[in-house]
């Protein structure tokens, strides 16, 4: 067989790969200097990198999860936090060998990261079969996204430096296309290899879940969307550039009818026939496909046809697809008999509903089980102490609200009107004629954005079906639901022109009506690139913060200066001993510092990049003892002894650092060996009295097992730890309690020292040891799940033999009997679930009023952010007063009662208050008694005063709140108090 010439060649790569290189070039050129190796400072960008190279540290010895010492009082590396994004800028890293410092490994895998966004929505716009513009468009819309805080795009992904979701997002995104893909291949569509896109997919999927935990329920609820679109419908025809859009396309009955031609003698004879695999581009394309079949993939694409292209109107040779030289590396079809009949060629006879049901069931199966599986090695130990991490509630807006900015062409903040006109008209294409893809991807968007609205959340009070629900911050629901919008308006270009080839003819009308959509199509790329670039431009997408003072390179240098006296001051020094940090709360321009100086930090304010619960904040002079810090850095302002300065940085030594534990008590204390990092403290006591107690300066975690023996021959027995607090003698907790959740919650303003923290027990005369187990029985259950998986999906991408030893069964359990008994279970365990949960909110008084227990004016049932999570409230009338009236209830000795302002409203300036009056009643009496009569703080977290009730009214009694708003704009106010039945 000849081979094409080199320009031929040259000509075939560049029409197959101008997608990919388009939009690699725009990526690149956006986020220049930082492809060249220049890290990003802005924000996060520093906590993220120390993160990384804690995380290579930790792996260098061996170890998937461990004690890191680095932050707070200590935290669990590698388990809270997902760590994909960690061993992304490791893997840079060895990829170069180690020639790059981790400034510069980091630069390019956040390059890598922020790429993936375009490269995932190619992905989809190539499984969309709308020809390469519909992805070409999404990607692009997707790189130039302004975005806003917690929404994803620029703004927050580069400059606030929160990248690990927009990484997960566009790891499931690409997941979702593999199954599309695997759908038209195994629906007739498309060539190629089934058993690979769910290899792909599964592992696509896997990475989305350990980048970030949003994945999750993004999968989750993507799951029965996918049944009830792609499972009935298919997935939709596939289509791809005609090689002459001047030569007319015959008429489909026509090429019905006709009885193909006898299959070439001469292999050569085949070689126009050949299919250039599909990439990543999005332009797989049949070269030298006959117009007739180009056009007829076209017209379904864009009619949005879920029945498969009829088989004969392709030539027979296009079963066993046959790969050209310059594809090589794409994935091949598998045409080996002894793995069984490849899925490629195109069935004659459609599927029908039941066998398509089946086969996605199968794909969505596969890919999912098989992602959990490769993830469980992380998921599991995760979700195990699911109880130590922090809560992070945060509520959107209103459905109306959203709705309003809907009306202005803005899905989310700064989108691009003419991207969201356009993705409306796109959802209105899938609702009417849209094929099962496209209907997902709509779907799949509509429901991710409905859920960050309030009215959504509390409508169907999600909370009540799983907890997580209260500590989700709900515009990270944008996030998701972004790429498919994205590819909506892809769509729509994409449509366009597809359905101008498809109209394309010798006829002038047809020719007219070819043209005319073509200039549509030019004429909304063009608006929409107008608009999206103006938009951009006036954000600042494209500017990247490459100095940690921009505008001061002085600043750069004194810091220089410091982390080479840090590096020198550490030799000498107790490994345990931190710098501690003032500066402003969410400055994190000196949390890289580790990483030069291998010295652990202590930053007074708000640190990012863990979930750990453990988390303080405050810069008190016992928190900082405890948390032995031996200097302070500051930018001005005095701490002490001063012994360096650095330009505007000053370094003060403190010389009250305490110890590694202590005894509060009579006894004494040596400290035998501390080496947290490597999970080991172990201490000597005498001298101890009964109510002595030992106190490790450790963050108390569940992995941390505390021994004790009376003498050096004695056995080890072990002896149950609680945590108690930094600061203060307030109450203390269990690892059992946190677990089960009972602690749920945190500051809005930080921990400040009083939250039950450190590990601490009665002190015995003899020895304690404090050691760090990094092996639980889940830890082995969820790494051999991942081996085994792993396995799995190296045997799918070899060979179909899973899948076809699978596919009878699927046929089976897509019997519609099957189907109506597996969704009512689903739907009943979830309505027993939601009930349960109801009937134990019954005695609350926001449930009261909710289901028109209590005479409320002026005031409403709903959602109310405070102490970190979303609790049911009873919320106030801002605006005018509000009284609530509870008739027979049973208040008991004293009130169980909390009210609390709004985060989010309290920690802004005061501009209103409330004045709060509890008074209670006889049943059948005309007089009221006063219980309380108090003005609400001004401050978040939930405010518990005591409010005794009379003797007489504790077992029966009516009672009214009253609450009268003041002042110019009152914070949003919410209640509850749990009152029995008389």
């Amino acid at each position: 067989m000849s081979r094409p010439p080199p320009r031929g060649r040259l000509l075939r790569l560049a029409v197959r790969t101008w997608p990919f290189a388009l939009v690699t070039a725009l990526g690149l050129w956006l986020l220049w200097p930082v492809p060249a190796g220049v890290m990003p400072l802005s924000a996060d960008h520093t906590v993220h990198l120390t993160r990384a190279w804690l995380y290579g540290q930790q792996l260098a010895g061996g170890h998937l999860v461990g004690w890191s010492p680095f932050w707070f009082f200590g935290f669990p590396l590698g388990e809270l936090y997902p760590p994909l994004g960690d061993l992304l800028v490791i893997a840079v890293r060895l990829v170069t060998l180690g020639l790059l410092d981790w400034a510069q490994a980091y630069a390019l895998a956040f390059t890598l990261v922020f790429l993936l966004q375009g490269w995932a929505l190619l992905r989809c716009g190539r499984a969309l079969g709308l020809g390469p513009l519909a992805g070409v468009v999404a990607a692009a819309l997707a790189l130039l996204d302004a975005g806003a805080y917690r929404e994803g795009g620029w703004i927050y992904t580069v400059t606030y430096g929160v990248w690990p979701q927009a990484l997960a997002t566009s790891l499931a995104y690409w997941a979702l296309a593999e199954l599309a893909l695997a759908a038209r291949v195994r629906e007739g569509m498309s060539p190629g290899t089934h058993h690979r896109h769910l290899a792909l997919a599964a592992l696509a999927a896997a990475a989305a879940l350990l980048a970030h935990p949003m994945s999750l329920p993004m999968l989750a609820m993507a799951a029965p969307l996918w049944l009830i679109t792609v499972g009935l419908r298919g997935a939709g025809p596939v289509a791809g550039p005609v090689t002459s859009p001047l030569e007319p396309a015959p008429d489909a009955a026509v090429q019905r009818n006709a009885e193909p031609p006898p299959p070439p003698e001469n292999p050569t004879a085949a070689a126009p026939l050949r299919h250039v695999p599909e990439d990543i581009t999005g332009a797989t394309t049949p070269v030298g496909l006959p117009v007739a079949a180009a056009a007829a993939a076209f017209a379904s694409a864009a009619a949005g046809a879920s029945q498969p292209v009829p088989a004969d109107i392709y030539p027979p040779t296009l079963g066993p697809v046959e790969l050209t030289a310059p594809a090589a590396s794409s994935v091949p079809t598998d045409t080996s008999s002894a793995q069984g009949p490849a899925p490629g060629p195109r069935p004659s006879v459609p599927l029908t509903r039941r066998e398509r049901l089946a086969g996605a069931a199968l794909d969505l199966a596969l890919a999912l089980g098989l992602a959990l599986a490769l993830a469980a090695w992380w998921l599991w130990p995760m979700a195990a102490h699911r109880g130590y991490m922090a809560s992070y509630g945060w509520l959107y807006a209103p459905l109306d609200a959203m709705l309003r900015m809907l009306q202005a062409g803005q899905w989310t903040q700064l989108m691009a009107p003419a991207a969201g006109f356009t993705a409306l008209l796109g959802l209105l294409v899938a609702a009417v004629r849209g094929a099962g893809f496209l209907r997902f991807l709509a779907l799949l968007a509509l429901v991710h954005w409905l859920l960050a609205s309030t009215d959504v959340f509390w409508t169907l009070r999600l909370d009540r079906l799983s907890g997580g629900f209260s500590h989700i911050q709900y515009q990270r629901f944008l996030t998701a639901a972004k790429p498919g919008l994205f590819l909506l308006t892809g769509a729509v270009v994409g449509g366009l022109s597809v359905l101008s080839v498809r109209t394309w003819s010798k006829s002038n009308v047809k020719k007219a009506m070819s043209f005319g959509t073509a200039a549509a199509a030019a004429a909304l790329v063009a608006w929409l690139a107008r608009d999206a670039s103006n938009l951009a431009r006036r954000h600042g997408v494209g500017v990247v913060q490459v100095e940690r003072m921009p505008g001061d390179p002085a600043f750069e240098a004194a810091y220089e200066q410091f982390l080479q006296w840090a590096a020198s001051a550490r030799h000498g020094q107790p490994a345990d001993g931190r710098i501690a940090v003032r500066t402003d709360r969410n400055a994190h321009w000196f949390m890289d510092s580790p990483v030069y100086t291998g010295t652990p930090v202590y930053k007074i304010g708000f640190t990012p990049g863990d979930n750990f619960v453990h988390k303080p904040e405050s810069g008190s002079a016992r928190v900082l003892d405890l948390a032995q810090a031996r200097y302070l850095l500051a930018q001005g302002g005095s701490g002490g002894s001063q012994v360096a300065s650095f330009g505007p940085l000053r370094v003060f030594e403190r010389p009250n650092a305490a110890g590694i534990a202590r005894i509060d008590g009579p006894g004494e204390l040596l400290v035998e060996a501390a080496d947290l990092q490597a999970g080991r403290v172990r201490v000597r006591l005498a001298g101890t009295a009964p109510d002595s107690r030992l106190v490790f300066h450790v963050a108390g975690y569940p992995r941390w097992d505390l021994s004790f023996r009376a003498g050096d021959g004695a056995p080890a027995e072990l002896v149950p730890w609680i945590e108690v607090p930094v600061v203060g003698d307030g109450p203390t907790a269990t690892p059992e309690q946190r677990l089960r959740g009972e602690l749920r919650g945190g500051k809005a303003l930080g921990d400040d020292g009083s939250e039950p923290t450190l590990i601490a027990a009665p002190a015995r005369d003899g020895v304690f040891e404090l050691r760090y187990a990094r092996w639980r029985w889940f830890d082995a259950a969820g790494l051999l799940a991942s081996l085994a998986a792993l396995l799995a999906c190296a045997s799918l991408l070899r060979s179909p033999r899973l899948v076809d030893r699978l596919r009878p069964l699927a046929r089976r359990l897509a019997h519609p009997a099957v189907l109506a008994v597996v969704a009512a279970a689903a739907i009943v365990g979830a309505g027993l679930r939601w009930r349960t949960a109801a009937e134990r909110e019954r005695p609350l008084a926001s449930a009261r009023v909710a289901d028109g227990r209590a005479a409320a004016t002026h005031a409403r049932s709903g959602p109310l952010k405070t102490d970190m999570l979303i609790f049911p409230a009873v919320v106030a009338d801002p605006r005018r007063p509000s009284e609530v009236v509870f008739s027979g209830v049973a208040p008991g000795p004293a009130l169980d009662a909390w009210f609390a302002l709004d985060d989010d409203d309290a920690k802004q300036r005061r501009r209103g208050s409330y004045r709060v009056q509890i008074d209670a009643r006889s049943p059948g009496s005309a007089t009221w008694t006063p219980l309380a009569d108090f003005t609400a703080a001004h401050r978040p977290d939930r405010q518990r005063p005591r409010i005794p009730v009379p003797e007489d009214m504790q077992r029966a009694a009516d009672l009214a709140v009253r609450i009268t708003p003041t002042g110019e704009a009152p914070p949003r106010f919410g209640f509850d108090v749990a009152l029995a039945d008389r």
